[in-house]
């Protein structure tokens, strides 16, 4: 098991698991009663990559979380502002593992549209998410 505080390099953790790779098609799955792009992928990451990101999203700096009226916020990558994203160029290498892996999909974003920032939301039982656009 990953010791929390074990950094993981690209893909040395696939590597070192001695599983073979396979390369999944998004498109085998689109939720059907959701918008076109929605895709959901059962168990694309296992138990034990849930508990290493889990630890890396609680245990951030403090300063990285920011208090919103009704969740906490963690905001990687930079910030976004009206036009584009203000890059601070600094994505921790856990969630540059976790855009490998997903960019690692075929028929899933294109190689010139990589994610270039992530927004962690915590929710409480009872809160959710807004309607929105992005």
């Amino acid at each position: 098991m990953l010791e929390p505080h074990e950094e993981l390099h690209g893909g040395d953790f696939l590597e070192e698991s001695n599983v073979p790779r396979i390369i999944l098609n998004a498109d085998d799955f689109i939720v059907k009663s959701a918008p076109s792009m929605i895709r959901y992928i059962p168990n694309f990451i296992d138990v034990e990559m849930e508990e290493y990101l889990l630890w890396q999203v609680e245990n951030a700096p403090k300063p990285k979380w920011e208090f919103l009226k009704n969740r906490r916020l963690q905001n990687w990558g930079g910030m976004v502002g009206k036009k584009s994203l203000i890059s601070d160029n600094n994505m921790p290498q856990w969630l540059n593992m976790m855009i490998d892996k997903i960019m690692e999909l075929e028929n899933g974003f294109p190689e010139s549209n990589r994610p270039n920032h992530v927004l962690v939301n915590e929710y409480l039982p009872g809160q959710g998410i807004m309607v929105r656009i992005s």
